[in-house]
């Protein structure tokens, strides 16, 4: 593909990668929305589909960060070879460590709705729901996520194929939250806002690109112009 259709994929991706992110984020605070490991359980048996509809999206998240990591790479690797391909097996470790966290709500989807001589006791399944919420794991794929968009970005802006403001906004946007919020809330506050601006840079390499293409063949005129003006003075 040319670099174009690697950027306009990219920004369809993006696009989807946000809308799958942000519903299955919602979906699943719903289900497990009650307080305490008891209510957080009848809750999700409550909302078994909701899970059942968290499972694919996040699938289809982890393969979008194939689609991104790829396109990506594509784009910035005539800039830097070594680290896009670094960034991309970034990419790529976030989409496995999403994939493997399809386990984690099958768990509970399992937990919740166990029933007969199957289920386990109550103090058990307490304990283990427990285990299962606390997000244990969920730092790795945000840091593979997190490295892996940094330096796309870095290749991006240094390769010019980004507005230099545009940048810096994205980085000013990484900054921690501030005030109370807790570390799990910022996390997903600065998670959104970096997949706005990811979104932002590449409907903006598609934007140049694009510009580019048009300008090539002008470009080749006033060259062959010039060349055959040359050519009548000699």
């Amino acid at each position: 593909m040319t670099r174009t259709t690697n950027a306009r994929v990219a920004g369809f991706t993006f696009l989807f990668y946000i809308a799958a992110g942000i519903a299955s984020m919602v979906l699943f605070g719903r289900a497990t929305g009650g307080e305490g490991i008891a209510a957080k359980l009848a809750g999700i048996a409550q909302h078994a589909t909701d899970l059942r509809v968290v499972v694919v999206l996040t699938l289809l998240t982890s393969l979008s960060a194939w689609v991104l990591g790829v396109t990506l790479y594509a784009i910035t690797r005539d800039e830097d070879p070594d680290l896009a391909l670094l960034a991309l097996v970034c990419r790529v470790a976030e989409g496995v460590v999403g994939g493997i966290s399809v386990k984690r709500s099958l768990s509970l989807l399992w937990l919740a709705t166990a029933a007969g001589a199957n289920a386990p006791d109550t103090e058990s399944a307490h304990a283990l729901g427990a285990y299962l919420l606390s997000g244990e794991g969920a730092a790795t794929g945000a840091t593979f996520f997190a490295v892996g968009s940094t330096l796309f970005s870095y290749l991006l802006l240094r390769g010019r194929m980004i507005p230099v403001p545009l940048a810096w906004l994205g980085r000013r946007r990484l900054d921690p939250g501030r005030g109370g919020a807790s570390p799990a809330a910022r996390r997903v506050h600065r998670g959104q806002l970096v997949h706005v601006d990811a979104h932002a840079g590449v409907r903006s390499v598609a934007r140049a690109l694009a510009a580019d293409q048009r300008r090539r063949p002008a470009a080749r005129a006033a060259q062959e112009r010039a060349r055959a003006a040359v050519m009548r003075e000699a």
